[in-house]
């Protein structure tokens, strides 16, 4: 008797286990992959190719014509295109199976011909485009770039009628549209579901009308969409089925257009909205929309600082229709699925929290409660029922449950007690728990709560993966399962710290702040978890927790060799990304620091805080890319070259420079300093320099630096002297700054920041700077007062200041403030439609005769065209009404 055995076969040889293998990889999986057999190669290049984010591979762009001609029908999405060669490359007859499309046309004449040739390629594909202007501009009518070519979106055969575009979404933003265009569009675009004009001009007069009946969402400024009937048609006639509105009003004050003629124009033209996302300065439009305006809301979004009694009120008056409560990021871009950041809790309306719990009693048919940035109390939670039983998602934050751990452990009790539902609900026996249902922690009693609701399948309680102070252990499985995830890590000070971090899973870093110095095997976890992330890490901050004189004597507080910490592990994967690189009270030889200059083509920036560079160096290099370095006065300028070389040698394009002497035994004659700056950065301008005293600061103003545009200093070193220092490089001057008295003062803080009283006295010598420096463009005094006599009796020759930071005698509160801002406003509202209309908004009786501080003020910020950005104590404030 005969057996014969099967052919043995490698199951990596079925073409339908490497397809789907190649839809799951990573970007530099797949290009290992695709160098295994050429069996591997169809499957794994298109993973390759699928996607193109100049922003994630700006090397991209440098890609010959042939390489784009042969793979480009691979690529499917597009982002963040924007730069004349990245349009250039994408201009292939190869690139024409393209699906998601993110393109600026605006550059320049050639660059807008291009992009819609790439989109009229691609139209027969296309299902998201998204066409930007990168540069804002408001006299964006007068130019033909930002005109939206609706032609060039849908698909044609040649002679042959239009084909119907498979466009599903489409956002333009910051352009101009006429009304027959959209027309034009919505008539070639039958599959269009969502369409977002934000900050687009609809231009023009319709000469022909239509409707599209399958729109459902619409984003656009309320002055587009609502205005009065004599000026034209409204946004919304073309969209009888929109079922979801976004709009803002900023920039106009309160809604302007009269709550009855919004109404009826919804109720014309949409009768099945029911969705609003609403956003102004102060919260007027969701309040207005909410109680005059909507009817049958079913879904609400708002700013989160806007939240007040008056919301709450107005939400529950569509309590029997409300199906999801939500506001908008506390921190713009957070994903909440990556779980990248933490989103701290604001302090708006948590005092009155209690009357939120208003919404989820009362709103029977929610689904969906986003208030992330809101700390709810379990105490005001339990004191009645949430009636929405329906409820999906849950996104908030609870007082007590502060920590990974706790939260953690309340998720996990919240899970076990949902599978017991359903196992009773299968027909187990009921198990009951007495410890369960006597547990009294802030874990249990939340986890009670969550499994009330039988359809709740996702929650977010703000789990902290990387800042949290008490950062622990994670296991394995949980950084196998998750760290692909990770993005950014900060304060990674610990050895548990480190310890998670290495592991082959986390892989995907791009900014890494990580302490090195602690131990051997930490310092080893460190260079490790930096080799594994080499490819995609763009910010690297290594340190040590702790100056130690004798680091040098220490292995652990070396930056090890960059062959083995900053290569890629692939040289398919390209260049290092590194843009700014740190190190802070480390050690680390010349050679290996031009090692590092050498793997990081594309670094910018690099700080070295009491970093030791010892030993000579056995080559030289020079990086071209870094303009921006920092260290200290000893590492910089030595006065023995045999010793070792100037650190400024290596970085001949250098444009700014941020050194500090705190050491005064430490001396090195002018002369030589400004020898070595002439000799090795030649283009050196910016200045940023710190001692006690000032001495610094006065030697580089008067006896080395040449054509100073940027000056940094300590705000205590503030003098007669120095101001006359400064004075010497008038004519080139454009930056002034000092730093921050306060490290962590926030220009976006809802509060008076301090005050300073240095120099106050001789505050009106302060004067001879703007006076005299014709060139200034940013101011930024923002600890010293300036008295509005001092500022009035000469005048401001710095016609060019975009960016303004002083403090002003008698303009101390936030009322006083805000109102100085909104005549400056007014005033720049009024210059603009003056120059670009050719007639301005008259002065009222009362502006004319104001001579109130805030008049005051805001009649001299009139005076500079080109202000953009303003603080003056209480948050930064910009116009958009510039020139």
């Amino acid at each position: 008797m005969t057996t014969t055995n099967p052919t043995e076969k490698n199951p990596f040889d079925l073409p339908e286990l490497s397809y789907w293998l190649s839809r799951f990889v990573a970007f530099k999986d797949a290009l290992s992959c695709a160098l295994v057999c050429k069996a591997w190669t169809a499957d794994f290049l298109s993973a390759v190719w699928f996607q193109v984010d100049f922003d994630d591979h700006p090397q991209f762009a440098k890609l010959s014509p042939d390489i784009v001609a042969k793979h480009g029908h691979l690529i499917r999405i597009v982002k963040n295109a924007k730069t004349p060669a990245q349009v250039s490359v994408l201009n292939n007859a190869g690139v024409d199976s393209l699906r998601d499309l993110h393109i600026d046309p605006t550059a320049s004449a050639i660059q807008h011909v291009q992009v819609y040739e790439i989109i009229y390629r691609n139209s027969f594909n296309l299902q998201h485009l998204h066409l930007f202007a990168a540069t804002l501009s408001h006299n964006k009518e007068v130019y033909s770039t930002h005109y939206v070519s609706a032609p060039a979106l849908l698909p044609s055969s040649g002679p042959t009628p239009l084909v119907s575009s498979k466009l599903k979404a489409l956002s333009l933003k910051q352009l101009c549209l006429t009304h027959n265009s959209l027309v034009t569009i919505l008539q070639g675009c039958p599959g269009l579901t969502e369409l977002r004009l934000p900050y687009t001009d609809m231009v023009g007069t319709p000469t022909r009308s239509f409707q599209h009946t399958g729109v459902k969402v619409l984003g656009s400024t309320f002055k587009s969409l609502f205005h009065l009937p004599t000026t034209g048609p409204s946004l919304l006639s073309y969209f009888p089925q929109l079922t979801t509105l976004s709009t803002f009003n900023y920039g106009l004050g309160a809604v302007t257009v009269p709550s009855t003629v919004i109404k009826g124009e919804i109720s014309r033209y949409c009768p099945q909205l029911t969705g609003y996302y609403l956003e102004d300065s102060v919260g007027t439009i969701t309040r207005e929309f909410l109680t005059k305006i909507a009817s049958s809301v079913t879904e609400i979004g708002f700013l989160y600082n806007h939240i007040s009694l008056d919301i709450i009120m107005a939400i529950l008056l569509h309590q029997t229709t409300m199906k999801a409560v939500k506001h908008f990021d506390v921190q713009p871009g957070f994903d909440f699925a990556e779980k990248e950041d933490v989103i701290p809790v604001s302090d708006d309306f948590q005092e009155s929290g209690r009357f939120l719990q208003l919404i989820p009693r009362c709103c029977s048919k929610l689904e969906e409660i986003n208030l992330h940035g809101h700390e709810m109390d379990m105490d005001d939670v339990e004191m009645d029922e949430w009636v929405c039983k329906d409820l999906k998602i849950l996104r908030l934050r609870v007082k007590g449950l502060d920590t990974k751990d706790k939260i953690l452990k309340a998720i996990a009790l919240w899970r076990a007690g949902y599978w017991r539902k359903r196992q009773e609900k299968a027909g187990a026996p009921e198990a009951f728990d007495e410890q369960a249902s006597l547990d009294q922690s802030i874990e249990a009693r939340v986890a009670r709560h969550l499994v009330k609701f039988d359809k709740l399948w996702i929650v977010w309680l703000g789990i902290d993966f990387k800042i949290h102070p008490q950062f622990d252990y994670l296991s394995p499985d949980t950084i196998a399962k998750h760290g692909h995830l990770i993005k950014i890590v900060k304060n990674a000070s610990a050895f548990t710290h480190a310890a998670s971090l290495d592991h082959p899973c986390v892989n995907n870093l791009r900014a890494l702040h990580i302490r090195t110095e602690t131990s051997v095997v930490q310092h080893l976890f460190a260079h490790d978890i930096i080799s594994r992330n080499s490819t995609f890490l763009q910010d690297l901050d290594l340190f040590a927790a702790v100056f130690a004189v004798d680091k040098q004597d220490s292995f652990a507080h070396y930056v090890s060799s960059p062959g083995l910490v900053l290569s890629p592990s692939t040289s398919l994967s390209g260049p290092l990304k590194l843009k700014t690189l740190r190190v802070e009270n480390l050690c680390m030889t010349h050679d290996g620091l031009i090692a590092i200059l050498e793997s990081c083509p594309g670094l910018r920036e690099v700080r070295l805080v009491n970093t030791d560079v010892i030993d000579l160096p056995t080559k030289s290099s020079q990086h071209k890319g870094v303009t921006f370095f920092a260290a200290s006065l000893k590492s910089l300028f030595r006065s023995n070259t045999d010793t070792a070389p100037s650190l400024l040698s290596y970085f001949p394009n250098l444009r700014t420079l941020n050194v500090w002497n705190f050491d005064i035994r430490y001396t090195i004659p002018s002369a030589e300093m400004k020898d070595n700056i002439a000799r090795y950065c030649p283009r050196l301008t910016g200045y940023q320099l710190e001692d006690i005293t000032g001495a610094i600061a006065m030697e580089f103003l008067t006896n080395i630096a040449r054509n100073i545009g940027q000056l940094v200093f300590r705000h205590n070193n503030m003098s007669i002297p120095m101001i006359g220092a400064i004075l010497m490089h008038q004519e080139s001057l454009k930056t002034i700054m000092h730093f921050n008295i306060q490290p962590d003062l926030d220009f976006e803080e809802d509060r008076v920041a301090p005050l300073s009283t240095h120099f106050r006295r001789y505050g009106n010598i302060l004067q001879q700077i703007p006076r005299a420096c014709s060139s200034l463009k940013i101011m930024d005094l923002h600890f010293l007062e300036m008295d509005m006599d001092d500022v009035e009796r000469g005048r401001w020759v710095c016609k060019d200041l975009t960016t303004l930071r002083i403090r002003i005698k008698g303009l101390d509160t936030e009322e006083k403030i805000v109102r100085t801002i909104g005549l400056w406003r007014a005033g720049c509202r009024r210059r603009w439609q003056e120059k670009a209309m050719g007639f301005p908004e008259p002065e009222t009786k009362e502006d004319k005769t104001d001579n109130s501080i805030e008049a005051r003020v805001a009649h001299h910020l009139l005076k500079f065209d080109k202000l953009l950005s303003v603080w003056l104590g209480y948050k930064t404030w910009t116009t958009v009404y510039h020139q």
